[in-house]
């Protein structure tokens, strides 16, 4: 499972439930909506869903996302990755 989060208080928040993407390096959103997260090994991580329009306007001021792994109701990781628009 991986969830986005955009608001006005605590930015743009990536929420998973996978101890493998603790090791995520970049945020990638395409033109189409479709995301990637480019991990620190070189390898990919397709998100199965689209981000809408909306959110996909409001990410281009931002530059980075917060990653949180969670277990249930409980943070057990967190980074700082960056956020990269492509054209």
């Amino acid at each position: 499972m991986i969830d986005a989060v955009l608001n006005d208080v605590s930015g743009f928040t990536l929420v998973h439930d996978e101890p493998e993407l603790d090791a995520a390096g970049t945020f990638i959103v395409k033109p189409d909506g479709h995301c990637v997260i480019a991990m620190k090994d070189g390898s990919l991580r397709h998100m199965a869903r689209q981000l809408p329009d909306d959110v996909r306007t409001s990410l281009a001021d931002i530059v980075s996302a917060e990653i949180v792994r969670m277990d249930g109701l409980r943070p057990v990781a967190r980074a700082t990755i960056p956020v990269r628009l492509v054209s």
